[in-house]
C-alpha cells in the first residue's frame, strides 16, 4: 500500500486508470467537495466492500486520513492492486490546493 501526500494526488488524477474511492459521509462532502469522477461510498464501508473495478489504481481518501487505511488494507487483501491512501485525507488535498 502506497501513502500519498495531498499534492501528489493531482498528478494521479490525470491518469484515466486511477479511481479515487471517497469514503466520507455526505456532510463531509458538503465541507470539501469530492474529486470529479470519484467512487462515493459511505463513511464505514468495510463491513461490505464496495464493488470496484479490477485493474485500476485505487486511491482511498477519507476526511482526515484516519479511516482510509482500513479500507485500503481490506481492498488490498481482496486482490485490488495497486491501492494507495491519501495521508491527511481530503483535508490535506484542500490545503495543497488540489480540491476546492
Amino acid at each position: 500500500m502506497e501513502l500519498l501526500r495531498g499534492a501528489e494526488v493531482a498528478a494521479l488524477l490525470a491518469d484515466p486508470r486511477t479511481l479515487v474511492v471517497d469514503m466520507r459521509s455526505s456532510m463531509d462532502r458538503k465541507l470539501i467537495p469530492p474529486f470529479p469522477g470519484a467512487f462515493l461510498t459511505g463513511a464505514h464501508p468495510w463491513e461490505a466492500l464496495p464493488d470496484l473495478p479490477r485493474g485500476r489504481r485505487l486511491v482511498v481518501a477519507c476526511q482526515a486520513g484516519f479511516e482510509a487505511p482500513v479500507l485500503a488494507w481490506r481492498l488490498k487483501r481482496a486482490g485490488h492492486d495497486p491501492v494507495s491512501v491519501v495521508i491527511g485525507g481530503m483535508v490535506a488535498c484542500r490545503l495543497a490546493g488540489v480540491v476546492g
